[in-house]
C-alpha cells in the first residue's frame, strides 16, 4: 500500500502532469494498491482510494493501510469476476471431461457425435481463454461452471 503523495514525490517529474490533472478533479491524496495479472483471470487490479488526508488520523490512516490490500484480494478473486457464459451442452461435455471421459466416451454419453464434443471443447477453449481440456477443466472448476 503507497500513499499517492509519497509516490509523486518519488518519481518527481515523471508524474507531475499526471498529479496536476487528477488535483483538477479534486484527487490530490489518497492510497493505492495494486496487483499483477492473475494467472487464471489474466486479470490485474489497482485499488484506490481518495481522500483529503488532512481530516484524517493517524488510526484511521493506519485503518486504510490494513484494510485496502484485503478490499483489492476481494475484487481480485476470481469469483468476483463475472465467469465466461458457457451453454449447457458445454457444460455437460466440461462435467464429463472432469471425470476423465475420452471425447469418444463423452459422444456416447451424450448421444452426440465425437466431432461435435470438439466441436463444443473448441468453443470451451476460446470462451475461457485456455488451450486444452485439463486446463478448461481446472479453470471451469475455479470459476465455479461446474463441481
Amino acid at each position: 500500500v503507497f500513499r499517492w503523495n509519497e509516490s509523486f514525490d518519488y518519481f518527481g517529474s515523471e508524474v507531475e502532469e499526471f498529479a496536476q490533472t487528477a488535483a483538477k478533479y479534486g484527487l490530490k491524496d489518497g492510497y493505492a494498491i495494486g496487483q499483477t495479472i492473475h494467472q487464471i483471470t489474466h486479470t490485474a487490479c489497482i485499488t484506490s482510494v481518495s481522500m483529503d488526508a488532512s481530516y484524517l488520523d493517524d488510526a484511521q490512516h493506519f485503518m486504510i493501510r490494513q484494510l485496502l490490500p484485503h478490499v483489492n484480494a476481494i475484487l481480485s478473486r476470481p469469483g468476483f469476476l463475472q465467469s465466461p457464459s458457457i451453454t449447457k451442452k458445454e457444460r455437460e461435455v466440461l462435467q464429463w471431461a472432469s471425470q476423465a471421459k475420452s471425447y469418444w466416451e463423452i459422444g456416447t454419453i451424450m448421444g452426440i457425435t465425437e466431432r461435435t464434443v470438439k466441436f463444443h471443447f473448441n468453443n470451451i477453449f476460446r470462451k475461457l481463454r485456455v488451450n486444452n481440456r485439463e486446463q478448461a477443466v481446472k479453470k471451469s472448476v475455479i470459476l465455479g461452471l461446474i463441481q
